[in-house]
């Protein structure tokens, strides 16, 4: 039996209005989800304005993208990189810490937080970061580099326990790693627990490959030597030291050999330091027994005040017999020098005085006089007669070296450190560099003290 057309007609329609409300409730779930799930179109915007560095657009495009989707990790990190970028740390930080809510494991967070804390010279926040990165990296190449990292900032702080025990996860998974390996050795010098060093190096440097080059070696060569040189075993600190005499590690390896502390003791002796030029010449003389210069030096220092004294009584006797008002002069040059010596400070000046009324050129007794005042306490006559002598245009480069430098002593005594250091810093290139460059360490030192005492009040 034929179907009418017109109830033919009606199951059309029917179709026809399924198929529209299908495609409706289908759209409306799609709208719905495109709705809910739109961050990534905003996420996509943020990431190239914040490339052409329109950060404040960028932002508000990261915003829309958080607001849309909050538990994507990746937006918050991209703003706290555009605020990192924008010079604003604390927000950068906030940031990060929202990221990290979001996704504890988020590695990447914890590597810009811990470089933010670098950039500020927070290192211990800095290893405590670089520390969760490697907790949560699953890359083993970054792990590592993580547990290295952490190290690092640790021992900057001296937080020698911590940096270990990441060192310790680190050999965990690289025992041979060989960054790991130098700041573990690295850290047990500084803890002064040198055959601890000793061990873990004599153990580790045989397992490095023989293709190394020897620049790469130096580090563990210094650290094994360093600590040699600490017990005192010269020989074979020398030893050791020798192969790490390269590059970088070339100037430390000179602050400990015997022509450094020599060089050290002579242009202290030369200022009448008797006290530091006696430790440094002692030094050397430890590492190298048979250092003649030094040798000599140290015998001129410690010689006898008897024996000074024996000498003084002379030329008093012969200075008082003499009749020439001339000779008599030139004769307290030398009691001078030995007045000097024995440190009879007051008396010097007056032989001084006396030497130049008949040698008025002869400004090597302005320099004794000017020394004498300031070994006297008189500081302020001191530094005048000698920054007049200093500045004599005929001086010899070393002479006036010299001078410069009992300056830079004067104006320190005086607690007047930065002209101290001004005078310091002119020594570079002579005799008195070595020993310049330990009077500024110590004003760095005084200086950074008084800093963190005025941090505490």
């Amino acid at each position: 039996m034929a179907i009418p057309k017109t109830h033919n007609h009606f199951f059309t329609m029917k179709r026809a209005l399924f198929f529209i409300c299908f495609v409706a409730c289908i759209w409306k779930v799609h709208i719905s989800s495109a709705q809910k799930g739109s961050g990534i179109e905003y996420y996509v915007n943020a990431q190239n304005l914040h490339k052409a560095k329109r950060y404040d657009a960028a932002l508000q495009q990261y915003n829309k993208a958080i607001q849309a989707e909050p538990q994507v990790p990746d937006y918050w990190y991209g703003m706290a990189e555009c605020w990192w970028d924008m010079k604003n740390p604390a927000k950068a930080l906030e940031t990060l810490a929202k990221c990290t809510e979001v996704k504890k494991e988020y590695a990447k967070a914890y590597e810009l937080a811990a470089k933010i804390y670098e950039t500020a010279k927070a290192f211990d926040k800095a290893g405590a970061q670089h520390e969760q990165a490697f907790e949560y990296q699953k890359d083993p190449v970054k792990k590592i580099a993580a547990a290295v990292a952490s190290a690092t900032a640790y021992i900057k702080v001296r937080s020698y326990d911590r940096a270990l025990a990441i060192i310790e996860k680190g050999k965990s998974l690289q025992a041979n790693n060989p960054d790991l390996n130098y700041l573990e050795a690295k850290i047990y010098n500084q803890q002064k627990q040198y055959q601890k060093t000793i061990g873990a190096l004599n153990t580790f440097i045989p397992k490095l490959p023989s293709s190394i080059a020897p620049k790469d070696l130096a580090r563990y060569y210094f650290e094994l030597g360093y600590a040699y040189y600490c017990l005192e075993d010269y020989s074979k600190a020398n030893e050791f030291l020798q192969k790490a005499d390269i590059g970088i590690f070339k100037p430390r390896v000179y602050e400990l050999s015997a022509e450094y502390f020599f060089k050290t003791a002579d242009a202290y002796a030369k200022v009448y330091e008797y006290e530091k030029a006696r430790e440094f010449a002692s030094q050397a003389i430890k590492i190298r027994p048979n250092y003649k210069e030094a040798n000599e030096l140290l015998r001129d220092i410690n010689e006898s005040s008897e024996e000074i004294m024996k000498r003084i009584r002379a030329q008093m006797d012969s200075i008082n017999k003499e009749k020439n008002p001339e000779k008599r002069s030139k004769m307290h040059c030398e009691l001078c020098r030995n007045q000097f010596k024995a440190g009879e400070y007051a008396a010097a000046i007056v032989s001084a005085e006396e030497c130049l009324r008949t040698n008025q050129k002869n400004i090597v007794f302005v320099f004794y006089k000017s020394i004498a005042q300031y070994k006297s306490g008189n500081h302020t006559m001191a530094i005048f007669e000698m920054d007049k002598i200093s500045k004599v245009p005929t001086l010899p480069p070393e002479t006036k070296a010299m001078m410069l430098f009992a300056l830079g002593l004067m104006y320190k005594e005086d607690k007047q450190p930065q002209m101290a250091a001004s005078y310091f810093k002119r020594m570079n290139g002579t005799p008195f560099a070595e020993a310049a460059r330990i009077e500024l360490k110590a004003l760095r030192k005084v200086e950074s003290a008084s800093a963190d005492e005025e941090e505490d009040s």
